[in-house]
């Protein structure tokens, strides 16, 4: 049962662009090990010193264990002076597992036949020893009605509570499937820029987009997606 004075912002974040993001021909998933590349080291920085120019105040700070992400999450603490030993990482927020096919060559698993597969099974499409965007969803939204927006201790400690959530492209836009109900063909027409900010805001009335992929703080880098359109 929501509080009625239930009012919680989330900034939620793509993490910069890795090195395995310079190399879209590869199929990444979870790529457990890959780091930023200088270019998402740079981007992270920026978007911390935007939040610290807005004035962001951040109440609880949330990324997954990944490295990209744990690194993006550093700069952005660091731009806004929020403890980094008070971030928790969360591995609901890891990215969706592309098991077996991580690392191949994107023409050589995805053939016609297969991509025709793929396009039948839509959203419960699982990769040999993967995760499908179904169980992503499930696992990244039952986290967070349980741990931030049905929890009744946090929604009554303050009016207005800022949540930051610093993760991957797939299981945001799986998020976001969850939040917004879109239909399951657009998961993949959503653009999330590395280092974007899309800020919604949950309350009695229920979910509120006010802002969906905001990179100007990019702008005169120019931005990287990092990210293959397709699958």
């Amino acid at each position: 049962m929501l509080h009625q004075n239930t009012h919680i912002v989330f900034h939620f974040v793509r993490h910069g662009e890795s090195e395995l993001n310079r190399q879209p021909r590869l199929i990444g998933g979870r790529s457990e090990t890959t780091p930023l590349s200088s270019r998402g080291e740079d981007q992270s920085r920026r978007l911390g010193a935007r939040l610290r120019d807005e004035g962001t105040e951040i109440d609880l700070f949330f990324s997954s264990p990944l490295p990209r992400a744990q690194e993006t999450t550093r700069h952005i603490c660091e731009g806004i002076g929020y403890p980094v030993d008070q971030v928790e990482t969360v591995g609901e927020l890891t990215e969706l597992s592309q098991g077996l096919w991580e690392g191949q060559n994107r023409d050589e698993i995805y053939s016609a036949e297969r991509l025709r597969y793929i396009n039948t099974k839509g959203p419960l499409f699982t990769p040999p020893e993967g995760e499908s965007q179904r169980m992503v969803e499930r696992r990244v939204s039952s986290w967070l009605e349980d741990r931030v927006i049905f929890n009744p201790q946090l929604v009554q400690a303050k009016p207005i509570l800022n949540v930051m959530v610093v993760s991957h492209a797939l299981t945001l836009k799986c998020l976001f499937h969850y939040i917004l109900g879109f239909n399951d063909r657009l998961t993949y027409r959503v653009q999330l820029d590395n280092c974007s900010l899309s800020r919604f805001v949950f309350k009695q009335e229920g979910w509120f987009v006010h802002s969906l992929n905001d990179s100007y703080h990019l702008a005169d880098i120019g931005r990287s997606s990092g990210e293959y359109t397709g699958l």
